[in-house]
């Protein structure tokens, strides 16, 4: 996962190639033009790719290597909660931990909604999560 010690950089670089793809001078906002022509800036596209690899996660469609990096809750414990369905958060205790795609794809994951995570194809996942995403 990106930090945002990594991400600021490559949102000042696509903030600087929206407004000279848009011809606009460079104190225009680049968060409208970015609505505007329905591009996700990089926060955004680092969830959506996360969102991304949990799914195949779920539907079996990563390397074997993988296998064990997410667990839902109901593996987990037998109780019967609201938060039954959900990914187990691995607990972590350092930072470093919680920047790992294990920690943050469960914690993504577990943040969207019922529609984003039922969907039958990555087609649609993807279709969802743009329009998620766009809308915020």
């Amino acid at each position: 996962t990106c930090t945002t010690k990594v991400l600021k950089p490559l949102q000042v670089l696509q903030n600087r190639n929206v407004k000279i793809l848009s011809h606009k001078n460079r104190y225009d906002s680049s968060t409208a033009l970015l609505k505007e022509h329905r591009i996700l800036n990089c926060k955004q596209l680092n969830t959506y790719f996360i969102s991304i690899f949990v799914y195949k996660h779920q539907k079996s469609d990563l390397p074997h290597v993988f296998q064990n990096y997410f667990t839902k809750n109901s593996e987990t414990h037998n109780r019967n909660t609201r938060q039954v369905d959900d990914l187990h958060l691995i607990r972590f205790r350092t930072n470093y931990g919680q920047k790992s795609i294990r920690y943050i794809g469960a914690t993504v994951w577990n943040g969207l909604p019922k529609e984003c995570k039922e969907t039958n194809s990555l087609a649609q996942l993807k279709t969802n999560m743009k329009k998620l995403l766009l809308s915020q």
